[in-house]
């Protein structure tokens, strides 16, 4: 943030619903509004109060950043939003949520149970999983994106962003 907003830019930083730091009301506020739910309309209500009050504009150019959740919520932002932001840059960011639900261990069981009350039943109800997944969303990518990975992340799969990466760069060599 300061080396950005040393800079010149505008930063802003969203305590969206579901967040930490605020109480267990606060967090449990973001239960089953992963995507395009109220997590991600804060976050799109923050930057357009910003543009209404003139703090920045769209022609200045907006981009959007995260990681982990807050790299799920730059890709969200690019597929449910994409006319607000010039760029996004993701990392370890899961854009397939079911995926991310099944890459944690049997003996992560209680983490397990936590994530699916936050994100919603992806385990079993696959249309809810392609609505608040990006990955299922990828079309309405029209900004560039910058994507980081880690080869040894345990709850992103490196398979996941890889398969991502291939359908944007072949939408990209297509254009």
């Amino acid at each position: 943030v300061q080396f950005l907003s040393n800079r010149g830019y505008t930063v802003l930083q969203v305590n969206f619903r579901g967040g930490s730091g605020y109480g267990k009301s606060f967090t449990s506020k973001g239960d089953g509004q992963w995507g395009n739910g109220t997590m991600q309309h804060d976050i799109t209500d923050s930057v357009q109060y910003c543009i209404q009050h003139n703090i920045t504009s769209q022609e200045s150019g907006i981009a959007i950043f995260g990681s982990s959740y807050g790299g799920y919520a730059a890709l969200s932002g690019l597929v449910f939003t994409p006319e607000l932001y010039k760029c996004g840059i993701v990392l370890a960011a899961p854009s397939n949520v079911k995926s991310m639900i099944e890459s944690i261990p049997s003996y992560w069981g209680p983490l397990r149970n936590t994530m699916l009350r936050r994100v919603g039943p992806v385990d079993n109800d696959e249309e809810f999983n392609r609505r608040i997944s990006p990955f299922y969303h990828l079309d309405k990518v029209t900004a560039p994106v910058f994507i980081c990975q880690g080869a040894n992340d345990v709850r992103v799969k490196q398979e996941d962003t890889d398969r991502m990466v291939s359908i944007l760069q072949g939408r990209q060599q297509s254009n």
